[in-house]
């Protein structure tokens, strides 16, 4: 009995080892940063920086959405002023 119980954790051990290997290094690289650090100029999805006129992501083709015309932050809802700068958005959408 000790001797299937060592093997389970022997094979156990050599598993949790090798996942990242076998999954092309996916398991062992780190996950991208959460959207509430990113800054208003970079991707939600894989972090790269964006210029205030990309609609889509060039690296990973996530959509942007609507941006302040005056300081590039990105717009989640209705707003009538950004939330970043203050500027006016009434009319700008």
């Amino acid at each position: 009995m000790q001797i299937i119980i060592f093997l389970l954790m022997a094979g156990l051990t050599i598993f949790m080892l090798a996942y990242p290997l076998w999954q092309g290094g996916a398991a062992a690289r780190p996950a991208p940063a959460p959207a509430a650090t990113l800054s208003a100029g970079q991707c939600a999805t894989c972090g790269r920086v964006l210029e205030p006129d990309e609609r889509f992501c060039p690296q990973c083709g996530t959509p942007v959405g609507p941006r302040c015309p005056q300081c590039g932050r990105a717009l989640v809802g209705d707003e009538r002023f950004c939330p970043g700068c203050g500027a006016k958005l009434e009319g700008t959408r």
